[in-house]
């Protein structure tokens, strides 16, 4: 048996692409984290019998940097 290959286009640009995928998927799992923390937070806020006004004053904010170092800051 045998096996042929043949490289259609350039595997730089698609590794390029990949990555810009890769990049995306970093900044929103990061995003995702932040805003499920803030999210637990508030609750525990209001378990805690503090009223959701106070537990409303969590925020959060995500830094969708580029490479893989992105960063959400709650």
């Amino acid at each position: 048996m045998k096996l042929a290959a043949t490289i259609v286009g350039s595997i730089k640009a698609d590794l390029q692409a990949e990555m810009r995928g890769i990049e995306k998927a970093v900044a929103a799992g990061v995003k995702e984290a932040g805003d499920g923390l803030k999210g637990s937070l508030r609750k525990q806020v209001v378990t805690a019998g503090l009223g959701s006004r106070l537990a409303k004053a969590w925020r959060s904010r995500a830094y969708p940097n580029k490479d893989h170092d992105a960063a959400s800051l709650v």
